[in-house]
């Protein structure tokens, strides 16, 4: 009776490798699940950095300012987090407009010619541009309409001057506006070197003057009268700005707004921190538990690298930061870490420590606690040379070589299942000849 040759030999030969198979399987799944791990990790620790670049980036903080008007339809007011407190009252003397003019040009079509030649000056702020009308010419057909001339004009002055063509009682009106509000934006226009253009523009006519915007402080009468270019004043009061939105009438009260502390708000931002914080905080210890009955063992566990983080960044929050006059602890702004290590707030002692202390400067400012660990952070992601990177890299490596055993394992099964295929397959014909033989005596 024939052996299955292919069989035995594929069987033999898998058992060959079968130790050596079965550790690099082992070695791949726990670098797969390290690897993971490390990815968690990264996503949490950037999450928490995120956080507090919330805070930190410009025209950020983590302080909150609440802003209440008496009546907003006079003016708005934007506060900064670090915005003084203020109760003021404003008169809202007069807007600040930009400067308009319109010309008419006496035709019904935009494509009508303009003019054959003539030129055009544009005063701004002393300052004098002068446009040749046929350079607008861009069909070059030897004259200018009045489309070609507004957007030949808007070319070179839309940076300043703007025009448009308007079209009324079925004629065509070229208007011309500043770009920016204020006295300082008036210009002039003015006609030169061919009739119809200077006749054109002697006829302008003005539709609004440009002027600047006019508060008074305190009252209509008041002496504290301050004027600015545009409707927003800016810095009015420390870290607060007031954009005027509309005139009073003479003779009405003056609008009152009050800026404060909007602690509720600033709180609750406080707690996006530790929440973000603690969540970082379970991954870790999630990730390096030695494990016990109930309790897996963490696919970190055996890392002292990543078990450090936590003691690292807990080091900081019980670090002291200066609030620009003085050493403050964390601690007497009601942030604790529990005996778990967890991140908690005392929400009364917070309340009343941010009235005694510059909490901005302690969490925001350069030497902050949100700058300083974020630095930290860095030095696990950063994406060239984060050492959480290098563990990556490390992993892969060790993969790249374990798939390269792989494939030599594959060869040595090749190698193995071929020799044993050639040995069974010389046995089965030993055992056919040998068969043929014992036929012979037995007949």
């Amino acid at each position: 009776m024939n052996i299955d040759a292919a069989s035995i030999a594929q069987q033999f030969a898998q058992y060959d490798i079968a130790p050596f198979e079965q550790r690099y399987t082992r070695q791949l799944s726990q670098i797969s699940q390290q690897t993971s791990a490390i990815s968690k990790l990264k996503s949490a620790l950037s999450t928490l950095e995120n956080k507090m670049y919330d805070f930190t980036k410009t025209g950020s903080s983590l302080q909150q300012s609440e802003v209440k008007i008496e009546d907003d339809s006079y003016f708005d007011v934007a506060s900064s987090g670090t915005a003084s407190s203020a109760n003021l009252d404003i008169f809202v003397k007069q807007l600040a407009t930009n400067h308009q003019v319109a010309v008419s040009a006496g035709v019904a079509d935009v494509n009508d010619k303009m003019s054959g030649g003539g030129k055009l000056d544009i005063t701004v702020g002393g300052s004098v541009t002068t446009l040749s009308i046929l350079d607008g010419d861009s069909d070059g057909n030897g004259e200018t309409s009045y489309i070609e001339f507004v957007s030949y004009f808007n070319e070179v002055m839309g940076d300043q001057v703007e025009a448009s063509l308007v079209k009324s009682g079925g004629e065509i009106t070229m208007v011309f506006s500043s770009t920016e509000e204020g006295a300082d934006n008036n210009f002039t226009l003015e006609g030169k070197n061919w009739q119809n253009v200077i006749d054109m523009f002697d006829g302008q006519v003005e539709l609004v003057a440009g002027q600047d915007a006019e508060i008074h402080l305190g009252s209509e009468n008041s002496s504290v009268v301050l004027t600015n270019g545009s409707n927003t004043f800016e810095d009015l009061i420390e870290g607060s700005s007031v954009t005027i939105k509309k005139a009073h009438e003479t003779g009405d009260v003056a609008t009152n707004f009050t800026v404060g502390g909007d602690i509720a708000t600033t709180m609750a931002s406080m707690k996006e921190f530790v929440d973000e914080y603690n969540t970082l905080l379970d991954e870790i210890n999630s990730l390096t538990t030695t494990g016990s009955e109930d309790e897996s063992r963490g696919i970190l566990a055996s890392d002292s690298s990543v078990r450090s983080i936590k003691t690292q960044l807990q080091s900081y929050l019980r670090d002291t930061f200066n609030d620009g006059s003085q050493d403050v602890s964390l601690s007497s702004l009601g942030l604790e870490i529990d005996r778990d290590g967890k991140l908690e707030l005392d929400e009364d002692k917070f309340e009343e420590a941010s009235s005694l202390y510059n909490i901005e400067e302690i969490f925001t400012g350069e030497a902050g606690l949100f700058n300083v660990m974020s630095d930290k952070i860095d030095t696990y992601t950063d994406f060239t040379d984060g050492s959480l990177k290098n563990k990556t890299d490390t992993l892969d490596l060790q993969r790249d070589r374990i798939n390269d055993s792989l494939e030599k394992l594959d060869m040595k099964y090749e190698a193995n299942y071929n020799r044993y295929l050639a040995q069974y397959t010389q046995l089965n014909m030993i055992q056919a000849q040998m068969d043929q033989t014992m036929s012979q005596f037995l007949f």
